[in-house]
């Protein structure tokens, strides 16, 4: 029911329509009114029509000329019977056009609910959809901080790997050197002795040259000694032939070392160059997940506001 209009209220507004020589209908008694729903001011104004022949009857006899003729009587009597009937017609065809008019507007107003619940269905599962869209997208996002995660501990590992390899190759390059640095003291120490011994020789036989004639004895000593510092030189000099093998063999050994090191190096460093794009990439996607995630999440905020509205 409209906003309290009850059915004194459409009668009284109906007999003002007729007062005023209008013909009362729906829409025109609503704006008499100012207010009223179509059903109710149609289920009112059908009362208002059914009750019109007995007021109009009653109406008749009011008017009723006292003592006229006969005659007169019954053509008054007609007549007003002729109006009567042409008020009753005039008011079903009327009432039968409020009625088209009524289901007209019903029939529309139908409609206008049945795309209201069409559309709520439809946001309904589009809002659905976008709850299911979040969840996959979250879930999605989950996995890849997780693989970024991986990936960059990986990376970490990596590097800690690579740097313990440079180090352990800038010790073996320094043991190398210093390798190498001896074994340059032993071949040094090796050849002064060489000169010294064959400058000992050259000056000890020059000088039993000399004295042989006089020093036959001591030529045999000399000999004797000089055949004592040979046997003492190439002991000396196996002794310094073994420890400059040892050392060639120790360096050629830290030398291929070293470059087995090397070669793990280059591919840590490898490894990193094609890890450092893939973190790149997925880095880019996480940014772009979140960004699709507050763009999703402002949009389901508008559309529950315009439900809300609604």
């Amino acid at each position: 029911m409209a906003r309290g209009i009850t059915e004194i209220d459409v009668h009284q507004a109906a007999d003002a329509l007729v007062g005023s020589g209008e013909r009362p209908t729906v829409e025109r008694i609503r704006a008499h009114l100012g207010t009223g729903s179509p059903n109710t001011v149609t289920r009112w104004l059908d009362t208002w029509w059914r009750g019109l022949g007995s007021r109009l009857q009653g109406r008749a006899a009011q008017l009723a000329i006292p003592d006229a003729p006969e005659a007169v009587t019954t053509l008054a009597g007609q007549l007003w019977a002729q109006a009567l009937t042409a008020a009753q017609q005039y008011e079903a065809a009327g009432l039968e056009r409020d009625r088209a008019v009524l289901s007209q507007e019903r029939a529309r107003l139908e409609a206008e609910q049945d795309a209201a619940k069409n559309e709520l269905v439809a946001l309904r599962n589009e809002a659905s959809k976008a709850r299911a869209q979040r969840d996959l997208t979250l879930a999605q996002a989950g996995e890849l901080q997780q693989l970024i995660d991986q990936l960059r501990a990986q990376v970490a590992d990596l590097t800690s790997q690579r740097d313990g390899v440079q180090e352990r190759v800038d010790r073996l390059e320094a043991e190398r050197t210093a390798l190498s640095a001896r074994l340059d003291k032993y071949k040094a120490a090796g050849e002064r002795e060489r000169e010294a011994f064959e400058l000992h020789r050259r000056t000890f036989e020059d000088r039993a040259y000399r004295e042989v004639d006089l020093a036959r004895q001591a030529a045999k000593d000399a000999r004797t000694e000089m055949a004592a510092r040979l046997k003492t030189r190439d002991v000396r000099e196996a002794t310094l032939g073994r420890e400059r093998d040892d050392a060639i063999a120790r360096s050629a050994s830290l030398q291929a070392e070293l470059d087995v090191e090397r070669a793990h190096r280059q591919g840590l460093e490898n490894e990193l160059k094609v890890l450092r794009p893939a973190l790149a990439h997925l880095s880019r996607e996480e940014s772009i997940n979140k960004r699709n995630k507050g763009s999703k999440a402002k949009s389901q905020a508008r559309k529950g506001k315009s439900h809300s509205n609604d």
